[in-house]
């Protein structure tokens, strides 16, 4: 079997993939070669750096097949410029660049990673990538000629010449949309690329500017009026469970549940709410920031609430909040509120626009959907916000009057006739949201399961598949109605 090795020259986080797995989780970030005549289709992904591959001729002219965008991350990954002459492909560089991505696990950055390419290939390929975390927005763009293969980071805005032969060269980057054929500057807020087309004797004749997904946008920046304010909805997982449990969060934002996490509840809101748009955040990170504080006490709980059933004691249950792990996931949602900013649509005119944005969260994703709004209060209109079984909720929370409404679902544990202990939320026991007292009866409060409800214990009160009753049960009119 060939391997491609891949080492590493600083710390981080990360994982091994079969080629298989690799090729199925590529698909699922438009991995898959794309070029400037993409569909519009693509799915919109929010992260700091986007990333760029193609080969030249000698000429510096772009071998059109070779060139590929396939996705953003927020992590910034290079090539030492000190790396040797090498012979390995464009696609082989990308595949590294891929796992080097991934990698999200809790212990130190492995020296080396392996993924299995095609069966036709023979040789072992040691592959050396820098990888440290960002929160600037800029590009990173890999570039292969005859004997070599060189990274540099770039800024936001690519440019590019297209000749009347239809060769292309890439000529500079830039923190701002110039485009004298249009008369218009101005400063770039996410990554696009501007192609400037040539006529034979080399003058312009045209400027066309993409987002990276390969939208033109070229009609949206040369428009006078303000954009239209929009509803838009944002849904903040939790944790992904114990086989998820070292995947700590990459803050990116998509327009996708590349999990399957939410097991169809977000088309039920979607199909309430009627958003014009809706975006997902990841909020999974290891089990050592919740109340819990690692796996075998989250066992130890489970079993003693079985055991124990009649005693019906409340302190069976890890219900002491994690200040510290509640308050670094909230740290981290905020990157993916930063990253949403420049994300939810693809015309620099989104600063100057208000839309009106919901908010709905489960689990840990309840601390991590709080950094997402420390960043974004300022910049939207915040509507409803829906709070599913959060985990150490008493911790934090915000001024909830920003909110139209604002409603907490799951079990009673700390309220008046509390639900006995077997029927707790025993995966984040339920403590109420720090500060939803405080809001009027009509904006905002808690939910409970309703009482003749069959499926209430330790693992299923917790899970999203139990919570169809919020549409189902409670109707228009009462609390925590969803509209």
């Amino acid at each position: 079997m060939v391997l491609i090795a891949v080492s590493s020259l600083t710390l981080g986080q990360g994982e091994t993939k079969s080629w298989s797995n690799l090729s199925k989780a590529a698909e699922e970030v438009n991995f898959n070669k794309t070029t400037f005549s993409d569909s519009t289709k693509s799915s919109r992904i929010g992260g700091f750096m986007a990333y760029y591959f193609w080969e030249t001729r000698e000429s510096g002219q772009i071998i059109d097949s070779t060139l590929s965008k396939p996705f953003k991350s927020n992590f910034e990954l290079l090539i030492p410029p000190t790396s040797k002459k090498n012979h390995y492909s464009i696609n082989q560089i990308q595949q590294a660049v891929f796992e080097m991505k991934e990698y999200n696990g809790q212990k130190m950055m492995k020296k080396r990673f392996k993924i299995h390419p095609p069966k036709n290939r023979k040789e072992i390929i040691k592959v050396s990538i820098m990888r440290s975390k960002t929160s600037e927005y800029g590009s990173i763009i890999f570039v292969k000629t005859k004997n070599s293969i060189t990274s540099q980071k770039a800024k936001n805005v690519l440019y590019f010449e297209m000749k009347h032969d239809g060769s292309m060269y890439f000529k500079s980057s830039s923190d701002s949309l110039i485009l004298p054929f249009h008369h218009l500057q101005k400063l770039a807020n996410i990554q696009y690329y501007v192609v400037t087309n040539l006529d034979a004797s080399n003058q312009m004749i045209d400027q066309q500017v993409y987002a990276y997904n390969g939208e033109n946008i070229t009609s949206l920046l040369l428009k006078d009026n303000p954009m239209t304010a929009k509803r838009l909805l944002v849904f903040s997982n939790g944790y992904r469970g114990p086989n998820r449990n070292n995947d700590n969060s990459d803050n990116l934002v998509t327009t996708n549940d590349r999990f399957n996490y939410w097991l169809r509840l977000d088309k039920a809101f979607i199909k309430r709410l009627k958003p014009f748009e809706y975006f997902y955040i990841d909020g999974n990170f290891n089990i050592n920031t919740s109340s819990h504080n690692n796996m075998l006490k989250a066992g130890f709980s489970l079993c003693a609430v079985k055991i124990n059933r009649k005693k019906n004691s409340y302190r069976l249950l890890n219900s002491t909040p994690n200040v510290n792990g509640f308050n670094l996931r909230r740290a981290e949602g905020r990157i993916a509120g930063q990253a949403f900013l420049n994300t939810r649509c693809n015309s620099p005119a989104c600063a100057e626009t208000k839309d009106t944005l919901d908010i709905v969260c489960h689990s840990m994703g309840y601390s991590y959907a709080l950094g997402f709004a420390d960043v974004v209060a300022t910049k939207v209109i915040l509507g409803k916000c829906y709070i599913i079984a959060p985990e150490s909720a008493s911790i934090g929370g915000m001024d909830w009057a920003l909110f139209n409404e604002v409603w907490q679902y799951g079990t009673n544990l700390d309220q008046p006739q509390a639900d006995p202990v077997w029927q707790q939320d025993g995966i984040a026991p339920q403590l109420q949201v720090k500060g939803l007292e405080y809001l009027a009866a009509e904006k905002g409060g808690r939910v409970f399961f309703p009482s003749d409800w069959p499926i209430k214990n330790f693992v299923d009160s917790h899970m999203l598949y139990n919570y169809f009753w919020m549409f189902d049960n409670i109707r228009k009119g009462e609390k925590g109605y969803i509209h």
